[in-house]
């Protein structure tokens, strides 16, 4: 048999081709019983709509990129599900590419969106190609996500977390627990999320007259390797820190990993806690203290804005900030509460 055609569908269900595509496209309603028929029969026969010809008769693709730097980082999959069930709700499919930050593959990836012609785009941007995503701005909706382009020029949207607000308040937390020996593995310098979660964590303790000393202080990439290594350099000086703070959730993983694996325990020996979403930490031999950023509203917010964008290119670009918040676990120890006795 050839390929199944809606004129197929339509004779085998006894309705016309526009009633097939009101049912497929459920722009108008349909007589129940006569939906649930065409439904039936587009399944019988394996009938799947022509999605080139419909982006030739309405001009546009209906397809929408997603361009991360790491699509193994449960914060970015939580966030392009809601994503995906937000533009699946308006026609519209994902493609979800990931980068690992590298400058060739994500000039690649989207040279490789753009030849699908793509509708818009939604970017977790690796900072290599600021120039090329300012430029595309002016040629198509684009969202950025969670890390901003520092151009005046960029003409889209940002969805993000207010980095700074939420690392204020995880070192206010640290604090609060009596802890003032902090070991940090920070975010890279030239990554907007990166200086401003720093930046917001060491205003909470320069408030309290605390400076963090370089040697406590490790640079990382965002990636679970480098929340190992920061975690083994901070463990191997002389006199390791009392908590040993993560600034994102990979790299919390990779520093959980290697505090389980040299025997440390937590909070018993060091402290621990983590700026990012840990999935499931309940499951965990300990349950982190962490800052949820919220990646399911920043998913669905992210294809909110990018729809209204396609729907009007005028629109005056928007930054949203999503908040984040607070969520203690068992991983801090209470040093306040042993000074006060």
């Amino acid at each position: 048999m050839g390929k199944a055609t809606v004129h197929d569908v339509a004779r085998r269900a006894g309705v016309s081709i526009a009633t097939v595509s009101r049912v497929v496209n459920n722009k108008c309603r349909v007589e129940p019983g006569t939906a649930a028929r065409v439904k039936r029969v587009i399944s019988e026969i394996g009938y799947r709509p022509d999605a080139m010809a419909r982006g030739m008769r309405h001009n546009r693709s209906y397809a929408v990129g997603y361009i991360v730097s790491d699509i193994a980082n449960v914060h970015f999959m939580v966030a392009a599900k809601a994503l995906e069930e937000m533009l699946a709700a308006n026609d519209f499919s994902l493609i979800v590419c990931s980068t690992g930050g590298d400058k060739a593959r994500e000039r690649s990836q989207l040279d490789l969106l753009l030849s699908k012609k793509i509708d818009g785009l939604i970017i977790n941007v690796s900072v290599h190609n600021d120039g090329l995503v300012v430029e595309l701005s002016r040629q198509l909706p684009v969202v950025l996500l969670s890390r901003k382009v520092p151009s005046d020029l960029f003409q889209g949207d940002f969805v993000g977390n207010d980095g700074f607000r939420g690392a204020y308040e995880l070192g206010r937390h640290v604090l609060s627990m009596g802890h003032r020996d902090i070991g940090l593995i920070r975010g890279p310098d030239n990554i907007s999320t990166g200086t401003e979660r720093f930046n917001g964590f060491v205003t909470a303790l320069r408030e309290k007259g605390i400076d963090l000393p370089q040697p406590r202080i490790h640079f990382g990439d965002y990636y679970q390797e480098s929340g190992w290594n920061g975690a083994g350099a901070l463990l191997d000086v002389r006199r390791p820190p009392s908590i040993i703070v993560a600034m994102n959730n990979a790299m919390a993983y990779g520093a959980l990993a290697c505090l389980r694996m040299r025997g440390v325990a937590i909070p018993g020996d060091i402290s621990f806690a983590s700026y990012g979403d840990i999935p499931n930490r309940e499951l965990l031999f300990i349950t982190p203290t962490c800052i949820s950023q919220n990646p399911d509203q920043e998913g669905s917010m992210a294809g909110e804005i990018l729809l209204r964008r396609m729907k009007d290119r005028g629109a005056r670009p928007m930054t949203v900030l999503i908040p984040s918040q607070l969520l203690p676990g068992d991983s801090i120890r209470n040093l306040a509460s042993k000074s006060k006795k």
